[in-house]
């Protein structure tokens, strides 16, 4: 039934909710912990604690491990703002890809390099960020997009209406103080 007993007593405790047991160890008398806890596990992570920490930045600083983190962090958002997150971790990563396809590392707000760097004290605000164009729908194929962290952050103070609204001020202005003042054509401002 799995587990060695590593010179400790064992025995087999079915938690509510799990099918198998789990084997704990009699550390000291009278005192049993599960694997995790006897000080073999707790010396030996002890030791490999910046080996691991390596490991784990080599492999989110790549393409894969970096979207991966996104998507995790992403499906987090979801459930913590009540949010429906539409995406299998396959789809999530062919929507990437269509996304590099399309724009390359280019984030589409701003023209700017997108960077995928992870494991430094400080946010990059250069890194890839997944972003939902329209605040008030969910993570879905339609409302997702890929920017940096830089313009998602800028934009998620303004929401899609705001948007709207200064587009519009902006066109109500042109129109009053060339087009109709100057007698100009919109685009071109030529007579």
């Amino acid at each position: 039934m799995g587990g060695k007993s590593l010179g400790y007593n064992i025995k087999y405790i079915t938690r509510e909710g799990n099918k198998t047991p789990t084997p704990f160890y009699e550390v000291t008398p009278g005192d049993w912990v599960p694997r995790s806890e006897i000080p073999e596990a707790l010396e030996y992570r002890r030791k490999n604690r910046l080996k691991k920490i390596e490991t784990q930045n080599k492999y989110i600083n790549t393409e894969h491990g970096f979207i991966r983190s996104l998507f995790s962090g992403s499906r987090k958002h979801a459930r913590k703002k009540n949010l429906p997150f539409k995406f299998t971790w396959e789809e999530w990563w062919q929507h990437w890809l269509d996304h590099k396809k399309k724009w390359g590392l280019v984030c589409p707000y701003t023209r700017v390099k997108m960077t995928m760097i992870k494991g430094l004290k400080k946010k990059t605000r250069t890194n890839v960020s997944a972003d939902r164009i329209n605040v008030k729908h969910g993570y879905t194929p339609v409302n997702t997009i890929f920017c940096t962290w830089d313009a998602n952050d800028k934009k998620g103070a303004i929401s899609i209406d705001m948007c709207q609204a200064i587009l519009d001020l902006y066109d109500e202005s042109i129109q009053e103080n060339f087009v109709n003042k100057y007698k100009v054509k919109k685009m071109g401002y030529k007579e």
